[in-house]
């Protein structure tokens, strides 16, 4: 029997990570089966099949590809605003007019409109797949709410809302965040709020603005989407906001990525008029900007600084957090901050990743909120933070060589410092390594462009060593550096 279908499914759906899958399999030999991931760029899809069943919408290229063919797709998705988000890929590419292609969404199809989703495809042998036949997979891939109600209660009371009001009433609020609970999402650790916000915004060849340096694990995040990096210098009170506004009317970036307070790696913060005029950027161009902020809360004095979320009502401003600096690193817990619209796609989009944050941690998380326990734990760690930091630049500015510069944080964890000429810290990092027993982030890891490799730049985080083992390692290690000299 020829096989006229091809399913193309996600990959993690054969490990058993989605109801779909469990559709699909009992096809068996009678369709060809594709597995591929949210970038696949190598997928086959060279045969002659009429159908194509495409389960899951983050597929534009394979979908793009698809329709430039003039093939029949079926796209078979749960997610409630799967139709407006392949839509926003290329809206020219769907008109059905122009290339001959049909698009169906099995989610805008209702018990009652299902024989008008299979007209589409009756011309096909699919194996009498009737509206009974029809139900039952719509049901297993969560189609209706009917179906899915118990599904969606314990969604709901795993995604612990108690945590988000926690959040809200003892971080955002404080720093001058209004938001309600439909706004806040909870994410496994901060990375993971990054790579969501990346996932839905950014298609391959999209513009995304960094700070130069900027906060490596980000760049490794945004890379997986194969997003395009445009640095932007930074100053001692943060961005270069003139700078930045020429390059956005320059290369039209979907995101502006930007640590504004304590910055990875530099420890630098943004000042507060340029917070304002951040704020206003965004409330000018059509751009999100991702405000990074899991340091803010370890300041060593007494100034008040607001996120720049805080300064303005636009949409256009995610802001991600950690909890993992204030809390529990093992926890893996982390918030994103944005409109009730955004949160929610982010939300549908994370079932497909880990299907929610663990729900026992958020539950412990929020009772160390509410219990009151939070104050004296941030007082506590800051005091431990500020004594280490005061102990490594001291030892710094002690032990290093003449000509070291370096930054002097207000708060974080991190120490950036500048080598005399002749230095070059990623050249003798394995020597540091093996004769020092010390190990720093080399500076080029940090920039994006390879005309500004910042190899004269080192990263050092005091966070985790104890006084007077910073002491003694800033002192060997600086006199190595002597030694290189």
């Amino acid at each position: 029997m020829s096989k006229k279908i091809t399913i193309i499914y996600h990959k993690n759906c054969a490990d058993g990570f989605s109801g779909a899958w469990t559709a699909w399999k009992k096809f068996k030999n009678k369709a060809e089966y594709i597995p591929c991931d949210d970038r696949n760029k190598d997928l086959d899809i060279k045969n002659k099949n009429k159908v194509y069943l495409i389960d899951f919408v983050f597929y534009k290229p394979i979908l793009k590809k698809l329709i430039k063919e003039n093939k029949k797709v079926i796209v078979i998705d749960h997610h409630k605003t799967a139709q407006e988000r392949v839509q926003l890929a290329d809206t020219t590419i769907y008109n059905k007019e122009k290339s001959g292609s049909v698009l169906t969404w099995e989610y805008f199809f209702p018990e009652k409109d299902v024989p008008q989703a299979l007209k589409y495809i009756e011309d096909v042998d699919l194996w009498n797949w009737n509206l009974k036949h029809t139900k039952e997979i719509f049901a297993i891939i969560d189609s209706t709410e009917h179906d899915f109600k118990e599904w969606n209660k314990l969604i709901k009371k795993i995604e612990n809302k108690k945590s988000r009001k926690e959040i809200i009433k003892n971080l955002l609020i404080p720093n001058g965040i209004q938001g309600n609970t439909n706004e806040v999402m909870v994410t496994a650790g901060g990375i993971q709020g990054l790579y969501l916000v990346g996932r839905l915004f950014i298609d391959p060849g999209d513009v995304i603005l960094v700070e130069a340096p900027t906060f490596i694990h980000a760049k490794m995040v945004f890379d997986g989407f194969e997003a395009k990096f445009v640095s932007c210098p930074m100053a001692s009170d943060g961005l270069d906001l003139e700078v930045l506004e020429e390059k956005i009317m320059t290369y039209q970036p979907k995101i502006i990525y930007t640590m504004p307070t304590f910055h990875n790696p530099t420890g630098i913060s943004m000042s507060v008029d340029k917070r304002k005029k951040m704020a206003r950027i965004a409330e000018t161009y059509d751009v999100i900007i991702l405000e990074d902020d899991p340091y803010s809360a370890i300041r060593y004095n007494n100034k008040d600084i607001k996120p720049v979320k805080s300064y303005t009502n636009s949409k256009n401003i995610i802001y991600a957090s950690s909890l993992s600096k204030i809390f529990s690193p093992g926890a893996r817990l982390g918030y994103l901050v944005a409109d009730s619209e955004i949160v929610k796609e982010l939300v549908e989009m994370k079932l497909s990743t880990d299907t929610c944050t663990n729900g026992f941690t958020q539950m412990i998380c929020a009772e160390f909120f509410n219990k009151g326990y939070y104050p004296l734990h941030l007082e506590k760690i800051t005091d431990i933070y500020r004594s280490r930091r005061e102990a490594m630049a001291k030892s710094i500015d002690l032990y290093f060589p003449k000509g070291t510069k370096r930054t002097s944080p207000e708060g974080g964890f991190y120490i950036w410092v500048e080598l005399p000429k002749g230095l070059d810290g990623r050249k003798l990092l394995p020597e540091v390594n093996e004769a020092v027993k010390i190990t720093y982030g080399c500076g080029s890891d940090f920039f994006i462009e390879e005309n500004n490799d910042g190899s004269e730049f080192i990263r050092f985080s005091f966070a985790g060593i104890e006084s007077h083992v910073i002491e003694n390692s800033m002192k060997i290690l600086g006199n190595f550096f002597k030694s290189k000299l």
